[in-house]
């Protein structure tokens, strides 16, 4: 999968189980996709990527 921000939760969950991706991985395509647009959709107060990538 390319895109993981696109994965239905289902979707996500079963390349989870099946070791398609890492937590990590998802975890970091999010960030990414945050990181890229909050400037103009200022949509997330205060993104905290190294508490979520801890978790």
């Amino acid at each position: 999968m390319s895109d993981l921000t696109q994965l239905t939760l289902v979707q996500a969950r079963q390349g989870l189980a099946a070791k398609r991706f890492s937590a990590a991985e998802l975890t970091a395509a999010f960030l990414e996709a945050i990181a890229a647009s909050n400037k103009s959709l200022n949509a997330y107060v205060l993104p905290t990527p190294d508490y979520a990538l801890a978790q």
